[in-house]
């Protein structure tokens, strides 16, 4: 079985290309780790956060779509916070907005805002469409090419988003799309300015995906809102909740080696025994 993995925010580290067998094999081990039922899968990383990299950018304040980004992962936790944007330091609705959702993942504030903040970065680089730094073509190319005859694509975080907006460009042949920990529906920030854009409040199943699954742990603040993909797109076949493991609320690692996808292509694969 080919299965091809599209990896989420703050996977680039100096020297990208050996970061593909390192993901490779970090990957692998976890899939066999849940206990599939297979004999032989062959990964396949979809790796591409060295073209999320923009030259010579500088550490600071987001810019101001990245900002919207930030605000709308916090709007859960404080409603009455705008997301529309603003630079400069944290508003005090933010600022609990963040103070909340640190003490229900169990981690330092610090922790949670630097997490929140890679995301937010490279989600806004990946749907900017206009400005000096708009990877989002070079991108997509790069990612169909991986992905090009996978049996199963699994999809993490913006992985998600990048896969989705691949899909429908490229038109792939897909027999199951597993989306883990999506952000698709993040009203504002992310589902609005998918490509191609909502009709009528909804999203739709890609093309060419036979079918089509979610999966979010109960407690992963970056999948949002809850059952979110099954609200805002047609086709999606599951959307399923659970529990990835203790405190590991949106790990890729985690997801691949949890029970929970595990059952997802474990029914797959008994409904299309061709491709185990």
């Amino acid at each position: 079985m080919k299965i091809a993995v599209v990896h989420g925010m703050n996977q680039y580290r100096e020297g990208f290309d050996l970061d593909v067998p390192y993901y490779l094999g970090k990957w692998t081990s976890a899939l066999h780790g849940a206990g599939l039922p297979w004999s032989e899968i062959e990964v396949r990383p979809a790796y591409y956060a060295h073209l999320l990299q923009e030259p010579g950018a500088q550490g600071g304040e987001l810019p101001d779509d990245a900002e919207a980004v930030f605000a709308a992962l916090l709007s859960p936790w404080v409603p009455q916070l705008d997301a529309t944007g603003s630079q400069g330091p944290l508003t005090y609705p933010a600022r609990l907005g963040l103070s909340l959702l640190a003490e229900h993942v169990n981690l330092s504030e610090r922790g949670v805002e630097a997490i929140l903040r890679r995301f937010a970065s490279e989600v806004a680089a990946f749907l900017r469409v206009e400005g000096q730094f708009t990877p989002k073509s070079l991108i997509i190319d790069t990612v169909a090419e991986a992905i090009a005859g996978a049996d199963v694509v699994v999809a993490h975080s913006l992985g998600s988003v990048v896969a989705y907006e691949t899909l429908w460009a490229h038109r792939l042949d897909v027999p199951l799309l597993v989306t883990v920990g999506s952000p698709l529906a993040l009203p504002q920030a992310v589902f609005p300015r998918l490509t191609p854009a909502p009709v009528g409040g909804a999203g739709a199943r890609p093309p060419g995906v036979r079918q089509w699954s979610n999966l979010a742990d109960v407690g992963d603040f970056v999948a949002v809102p809850p059952k979110g993909v099954s609200k805002s797109f047609s086709g999606v076949f599951e959307d399923v909740q659970g529990v990835i493991g203790p405190l590991a609320w949106h790990g890729l690692e985690h997801y691949l080696g949890s029970r929970a996808l595990a059952g997802i292509l474990s029914r797959w694969g008994a409904a299309n025994p061709g491709t185990s």
